[in-house]
């Protein structure tokens, strides 16, 4: 297992009520940095878990990165993981 620090962004929606032009162009994407140990990757996505467990339920708290998202992603140097 792989833990990974992936650095990524995502959108922003406003539109609950009327804004001002100023606002609109101040507008940008949410960027974001998520840890997680790698669960699964393929050329669409990369898969982030949380917490992960040794019994027949591993995963919990999961994420889907889109890769047209990543930025950036490293690995992180741990003593053990399971």
């Amino acid at each position: 297992m792989r833990l990974v620090l992936v650095e990524w962004v995502d959108s922003v929606a406003l539109g609950e009520t009327w804004v001002d032009n100023e606002v609109i162009r101040g507008l940008d994407v949410c960027h974001c940095v998520s840890i997680g140990v790698e669960m699964q990757g393929d050329l669409d996505k990369v898969v982030l878990c949380q917490s992960v467990g040794t019994g027949k339920n591993n995963g919990n708290n999961l994420i889907a990165i889109p890769r047209g998202c990543i930025k950036r992603m490293r690995d992180l140097k741990i003593e053990r993981v399971l």
